[in-house]
């Protein structure tokens, strides 16, 4: 016969799952970012390599506009700068998180034994 946890457990033990989705789903977001700022890093190298006078293109949709080099740069560079400023700002949340629930599994661990259970 399954145990019934009680309601302040449950409750609790529901806010640590919803907690380590959230934190997974950030991860993945942080991964997405790297990968991005990595691609962005990758194009701008191959663009310096370049003449000024290039004839470069930027792809809108399915459409692709003619640019001057410079100004795709700068559009380029600020992109990056806005994704390292807001990879920096969710490392920061990924780490306190990180702490929350380590703590919260921690509580969880010890009233569950105080009951003989254990979490995965």
């Amino acid at each position: 016969m399954a145990q019934r946890l009680p309601p302040a457990l449950e409750q609790k033990y529901e806010r640590y799952r919803k907690m380590v989705e959230e934190h997974e789903n950030w991860l993945a977001t942080a991964r997405l970012w790297e990968a991005q700022i990595g691609e962005l890093k990758r194009t701008l190298e191959e663009l310096s390599k370049q003449p000024e006078d290039v004839i470069t293109y930027k792809a809108v949709g399915q459409v692709m506009f003619k640019v001057e080099k410079p100004k795709i740069v700068e559009e380029m560079e600020n992109e990056k700068q806005d994704k390292e400023r807001s990879l920096t700002v969710l490392s920061k949340k990924l780490e306190t998180q990180a702490t929350k629930i380590k703590e919260l599994h921690d509580e969880l661990q010890v009233e569950l034994g105080k009951q003989n259970l254990r979490l995965q």
